[in-house]
């Protein structure tokens, strides 16, 4: 992706929007959404930013490691293989967030939000190899 970032791990969403997005409120409601897609210029897909909102609110500590790097440790093979299974962008982030939750809110934002914005089977196969090929380094 060159060396112009396509997302940041600057943002941070304040506590009540956060809870709000956490909430299931619709991120066009929350005023902090706006100023968290206005981070994301390049990217068109502003429904995808919306499904990466509250997952994104979820994380309390940023990581420079891949979700599927993060998951090996701590993640069961069937809950990966549920997130792996998400039909749509929707599912995905609500698979995304009980990852999150379970990984003790530690994740990789830039990571979270390209997962979901570029959702598909070159995705989903990057995962697979980051969570398994960490299985070995236990």
């Amino acid at each position: 992706m060159g060396d112009d970032p396509l997302v940041t791990n600057e943002f941070q969403f304040t506590k009540a929007d956060a809870a709000a997005l956490r909430r299931g409120v619709d991120p066009w409601e929350v005023s902090g959404f706006y100023k968290f897609i206005k981070l994301y210029p390049k990217i068109d897909y502003k429904s995808a930013l919306a499904q990466a909102a509250p997952v994104v609110a979820e994380i309390r500590e940023v990581s420079d490691k891949s979700i599927g790097q993060l998951c090996c440790a701590q993640v069961s093979e069937r809950r990966l293989r549920r997130l792996l299974e998400s039909r749509n962008r929707e599912d995905l982030s609500h698979q995304l967030q009980s990852v999150v939750r379970l990984l003790k809110r530690k994740a990789n934002p830039t990571d979270i939000v390209e997962t979901i914005v570029y959702w598909g089977e070159d995705r989903r196969r990057q995962i697979a190899q980051d969570y398994f090929g960490g299985l070995g380094d236990e």
